[in-house]
């Protein structure tokens, strides 16, 4: 039979992860109540492009392609039809994976859920990020990218 104490971290944990949901429910709604409405820039129409043909010789998109990020914005593509969209659309689910990951990291290192959730709602309305998540440009994937590269390396150690 559990004791109070863990009663009550499993009460935490449960409040922590829905408050940690309800902020990337509303980093998915405001990205999209927000989106642009028209491909933001060069590099933009260059992977709208390359949803009709990869071709990097003819930049599109440019070197060296994303070919992963192509691929989901391909598949997006067959959802909505508009290269703008199926490339914002990409955007908000990786603004919603990087906003766990960060969630995740600061939890692992200042081990503390409440700093971790504090500074993860800072991130999700920075201006920078809440661009890059509303328009169709590479920026969050590129933040993305470097999260999950920075899992290879160990934590600090305290002293």
């Amino acid at each position: 039979m559990p004791d109070l104490l863990q009663i009550i971290e499993g009460i935490r944990q449960k409040k922590t992860q829905l408050q940690v949901g309800i902020l990337c429910v509303l980093v998915a709604v405001s990205r999209y109540v927000f989106r642009s409405s028209y491909l933001y820039e060069w590099d933009s129409v260059q992977y709208a492009l390359s949803i009709q043909k990869f071709d990097i010789m003819w930049h599109q998109p440019h070197p060296p392609g994303y070919i992963f990020y192509v691929v989901l914005i391909k598949l997006s593509h067959v959802l909505v039809g508009d290269p703008n969209l199926s490339m914002i659309l990409v955007n908000i689910l990786v603004s919603v994976v990087s906003l766990l990951i960060f969630y995740q990291f600061n939890e692992l290192f200042f081990k503390s859920q409440r700093l971790a959730l504090a500074c993860s709602l800072m991130v999700a309305v920075n201006p920078i990020v809440w661009f890059g998540g509303s328009t169709s440009v590479l920026y969050v994937l590129e933040a993305l990218i470097s999260m999950v590269l920075s899992c290879r390396y160990p934590r600090p150690e305290r002293r």
